[in-house]
């Protein structure tokens, strides 16, 4: 039982295409579609909630954050794109 539920994740790591939660191939590209629809949003939150005085500087460093984090995981996903259209 246990070498049953080892294997997939083996078989993941020794091919980037195949196993994990990324392995359809459509993924990428819904994960991308779910940000593009998710950025008019936090970009609506952050006009609307926009600070004055001193807020300013903890809020700014709190979208900073946000945002890096958002273009960390685009970049991560299209780098997943090119890994697989590369490998394949």
């Amino acid at each position: 039982k246990l070498r049953r539920i080892r294997r997939p994740v083996r078989d993941g790591q020794r091919d980037a295409g195949t196993g994990g939660a990324m392995s359809h191939p459509l993924d990428p590209y819904v994960t991308a579609a779910i940000f593009a629809a998710l950025a008019p949003f936090f970009a609506y939150l952050t006009w609307r909630f926009r600070p004055q005085g001193d807020e300013i500087v903890t809020i700014n460093m709190v979208m900073f954050v946000l945002n890096g984090t958002m273009l960390v995981l685009v970049l991560f996903v299209v780098a997943r794109v090119l890994v697989r259209g590369t490998l394949h």
